[in-house]
């Protein structure tokens, strides 16, 4: 008798398998609700680092004003058509500004940025420059039509994508440039269509020389500097090449649509952020920007003397 009732004691100890079914699903339903709240907290302080970055590249932006009272131009060729012409970028001048004094000094800005003497510092993969929602495997290649593979210097799609897979058959490499999330704003106008002339309604460009005095619309009404996804087109710190297919959009973007817009061209704002993206006004000041933003806001951001009203 004690026999049997220990038998069948033991045998209640286990689950059924309903009993395990419905622990699972409750396993489940806990991880289908925690799991979002996680990666929206992640989320949130990798968004958090990105606007730290930009406020601390306006902190840089201010520093080399009070010096040379004007912002670095968006990149210096004294020939754009000479290759041998230097062709540093904004961001290469601020870096004893962000902390990056060893690459800065690894730099000689006398030689161009192509140099081989300048391969080392060129490459340097620096966090202040980085989103942290962004993925960069690497520094970002340069590229050039390979002569003779039928591509049109301005007609070809070059999503980084598709760049990517034709590296090798209708491009080639040149060098590698280490890379960067954020670049100056350019204007409203795509730098394709007026990219070397010295000229543009934005705060960065060639051979460029505004400073905070230049905003017209008031500094905390222009947008100096925002933020580009890898996905769309790699950006880049250290300056523009004449020969390089995707040229000045290495160091600038611009604002024709709201960001992410079907339509936007792959050199305007964009990123990974959920439904916006980070910029940096003329103030110092970091800010998002939704998606949905009206496509005139966007245009009037980009301007720093347009006479626009904003609200947003």
């Amino acid at each position: 008798m004690r026999r049997r009732k220990a038998r069948r004691e033991k045998r209640r100890t286990g689950l059924t398998l309903l009993e395990a079914l419905v622990s699972l699903g409750i396993i489940l339903l806990l991880v289908s609700v925690v799991l979002p709240a996680v990666q929206r907290a992640r989320e949130m302080a990798r968004s958090a680092r990105c606007l730290s970055n930009l406020r601390q590249i306006g902190i840089a932006l201010h520093w080399y004003d009070a010096s040379h009272q004007v912002w670095p131009s968006g990149w210096v060729l004294r020939d754009v058509w000479e290759p041998r012409d230097a062709g540093w970028g904004w961001l290469a001048m601020l870096l004893p500004h962000v902390g990056a004094t060893p690459t800065y000094n690894a730099l000689n800005f006398d030689l161009a940025v192509w140099s081989k003497a300048n391969r080392t510092g060129r490459e340097a993969l620096l966090e202040v420059f980085l989103c942290p929602s962004d993925r960069y495997a690497g520094p970002v290649p340069y590229v050039m039509a390979v002569p003779g593979s039928g591509v049109p210097a301005a007609t070809a799609p070059s999503t980084a994508p598709w760049l990517r897979s034709h590296v090798g058959s209708r491009f080639r490499t040149m060098y590698l440039v280490g890379p960067s999330s954020y670049l100056g704003v350019f204007g409203p106008r795509d730098p394709d269509d007026i990219a070397y002339q010295p000229r543009s309604e934005g705060t960065f460009f060639l051979n460029s020389a505004i400073g905070t005095q230049h905003l017209l619309d008031g500094t905390s009404g222009t947008a100096v500097v925002g933020e580009r996804a890898s996905f769309r087109l790699p950006g880049a710190w250290a300056g523009v090449d004449p020969r390089e297919y995707e040229g000045p959009e290495r160091v600038v973007v611009f604002g024709a649509h709201a960001p992410m817009d079907p339509r936007a061209d792959e050199a305007e704002f964009s990123s990974r952020h959920p439904g916006y993206v980070n910029v940096l006004m003329g103030d110092g000041s970091a800010r998002r920007i939704s998606t949905s933003v009206d496509e005139a806001v966007i245009r009037a951001l980009t301007t720093r003397a347009g006479g626009e009203r904003i609200s947003f």
